[in-house]
């Protein structure tokens, strides 16, 4: 298998450091998702965190959010209400667009979920230097905003 390489303008190291830390940030999710009794796959849980902190989610946004067709983000939503996780509701302002909203049962699981990623994050956090962790959080605000991540303080659900 081939090595791709990096966009021009962008190194092979820079890439190599991202795909450490992503890594590093697929293990603490990974290991979060394994806490939770195999409940939810690794694609409904996007959803779910789509749900959770995002307004007006509609299975069109899953299926943008998740560059997956409409139809598999369908099955994936339906999926996911049979487990009592997540509800539909019909959109106040387009009677066409079913909105997704977690059930309670949805948000305990998110909130577990959350809770195990803080705890394991907190502990990395703590063997860095404060001004490594100044650092981190300037290039991980540019980065998440390069990714297409809402800003922290827009969120529903954090």
């Amino acid at each position: 298998m081939a090595v791709q390489r990096p966009a021009p303008g962008i190194s092979t190291t820079d890439l190599d450091v991202v795909m450490r830390a992503a890594r590093a940030f697929s293990a603490v999710v990974a290991t979060s998702l394994a806490r939770t009794d195999d409940v939810v796959t690794w694609p409904q849980l996007r959803v779910l965190v789509l749900v959770a902190t995002r307004p007006d989610v509609t299975a069109t946004a899953v299926a943008d959010a998740l560059d997956i067709h409409l139809s598999s983000a369908s099955r994936l939503c339906d999926r996911l209400v049979n487990a009592g996780l997540v509800e539909r509701r019909t959109s106040t302002s387009d009677r066409r667009n079913l909105l997704l909203s977690l059930t309670a049962k949805g948000s305990e699981l998110i909130e577990q979920i959350m809770q195990d990623r803080r705890r394991a994050f907190t502990s990395i956090l703590e063997q860095m230097t404060p001004s490594d962790r100044i650092a981190l959080h300037h290039c991980l605000e540019i980065f998440a905003q390069a990714a297409g991540e809402p800003p922290e303080d827009s969120l529903l659900f954090g």
